[in-house]
């Protein structure tokens, strides 16, 4: 349900946003052109400070990876998907911004609460506020349900090696892990219950969201390097082009972005002081879910046959929580 309910909203969505961002490029809308500067700003730490902002555009293609085990042929299409997926974003934001560029005033989109409703309106009349509308509607529908679905399985998962509660792992007739999607559905219903989701705070939630999802980037950048020192020849699903350049230069880049997330050093210390908190929080918990509940090591690595036998659903009949050994099969013969 999770994988159809997206493909439909994704095409949707990325259909739409292309052909209306084609359409403002090329200047083919009825709406009137108009002319305006398309750089606002040519000073490098203005363009850096919104470079956090942007990177939101990006995050999130990884959420594919939860149900990769069913997807027909994952080792070739789920990376061929990302990266698909990464560069039809990154064509299709090009476009908007130049149709921006070309129908809608700067000062006027400044002002706007919603931009994008008030582009399409520029664009193509009435026809485009109806169907920027629709594209909002396909834009929040893709981004909570992506939320609820991959997040749910992904406590699941770790629920099955030991990282979580037991209880994660619970699911319904369909294989659907209920715990999670009612869990984490409604943490968005408190979010927008509370006037959090608001465009006031918007911004700043998803500036601190975005810190988040880098931090966890740089730490895969570092787990791809420190795998290919100490394991160069285990079994992988995608090899990562170019050696280590690529993880050092994207996590160099990521830093120099958290450092930059907002111009204003205010907002930038706020920030940092949630994120700071938040992951005191989870260091806490992890620490002692680790130690006092898992009964193992800091730091200490699986062996890769345990990596491997984690794929398999019975890893957590087998798998003794409390000495993090494996049980002999023969206590789960048949009597």
């Amino acid at each position: 349900m999770f994988a159809k309910i997206q493909n439909v909203v994704a095409y949707g969505l990325v259909g739409s946003l292309t052909i209306m961002g084609l359409l403002g490029t090329i200047k083919a809308a009825p709406g009137t052109p108009v002319v305006q500067p398309a750089v606002l700003s040519s000073n490098f730490f203005d363009v850096t400070s919104l470079c956090g902002l942007a990177f939101f555009l990006f995050i999130g293609c990884e959420y594919v990876i939860p149900i990769a085990n069913q997807v027909d042929n994952p080792r070739k299409k789920v990376p061929l998907g990302m990266v698909i997926g990464l560069v039809l974003i990154l064509v299709m934001q090009i476009l908007m911004v130049i149709g921006f560029k070309n129908y809608t005033p700067w000062a006027e989109l400044g002002e706007s609460t919603a931009p994008h409703v008030l582009y399409g309106t520029l664009l193509l009349g009435p026809v485009g506020t109806y169907w920027m509308a629709l594209v909002s509607v396909l834009a929040v529908v893709s981004s909570v349900n992506t939320v609820i679905s991959s997040l749910a399985y992904i406590a699941k998962g770790m629920a099955k090696i030991g990282l979580l509660p037991a209880f994660f792992m619970k699911s319904n007739r369909y294989g659907a892990p209920w715990i999670g999607i009612l869990l984490f559905g409604g943490i968005i219903l408190i979010i927008n219950a509370t006037g959090l989701s608001t465009s006031g705070s918007l911004s700043f939630l998803i500036l601190t969201g975005t810190v988040f999802w880098m931090a966890a980037y740089i730490i895969s950048h570092v787990n791809v390097l420190i795998l290919r020192k100490r394991l160069p020849k285990a079994p992988r699903t995608f090899k990562v082009p170019g050696g280590p350049i690529l993880p050092i230069l994207g996590s160099i880049g990521i830093a120099w972005m958290i450092w930059n997330i907002d111009g204003d050093p205010a907002v930038r210390l706020s920030i940092y002081g949630v994120c700071g908190i938040i992951m005191a929080v989870l260091m806490v918990f992890a620490v002692g879910w680790v130690k006092g509940v898992m009964k193992k090591p800091l730091f200490k690595p699986y062996a890769v046959e345990e990596v491997m036998a984690m794929e398999n659903e019975l890893y957590p009949v087998y798998n003794d929580p409390k000495t993090g050994k494996m049980r002999p099969a023969l206590e789960y013969e048949p009597k």
